[in-house]
């Protein structure tokens, strides 16, 4: 899926030109990888499996907001939650809910940065 960066909503700033996050079944799991370009132009990539247990699992990549692991949990078929860790201490929630035609994605997210500063983003991805 490709985020539609102009329905997505980055708190603060700056966010992202594109992204794509492709999501592949892998064991009792799934392999996420995000590959995208920041609003200055730079490069975004990460990925990371996760089995949906709420076990944290690796970012391979620079993981979101400086996190080095996530840890997920599946609520129902079209939702996960989750939690950012840095060092072993959460720096944030997500939540991502698949539409029930499996044609949009919303990736909702928010947390503190280490100096306190709270951040929220809400990604809009379409299917391709």
């Amino acid at each position: 899926m490709e985020a539609e960066c102009r329905k997505s909503k980055f708190d603060p700033g700056p966010g992202l030109k594109s992204m794509t996050r492709t999501i592949t079944a892998q064991g009792g799991g799934a392999k996420y990888s995000f590959e995208g370009i920041a609003e200055d132009g730079s490069s975004v990539s990460y990925s990371f499996v996760s089995n949906y247990d709420g076990e944290d699992s690796t970012f391979t990549g620079a993981g979101p907001h400086g996190a080095d692991t996530i840890a997920l949990k599946l609520v129902d078929a079209h939702k996960t939650e989750g939690t950012y860790k840095k060092g072993g201490k959460e720096v944030g929630k997500v939540t991502a809910e698949v539409s029930k035609d499996g044609k949009v994605a919303t990736v909702k997210s928010k947390g503190k940065t280490a100096d306190g500063k709270e951040w929220s983003n809400e990604t809009v991805y379409d299917k391709q």
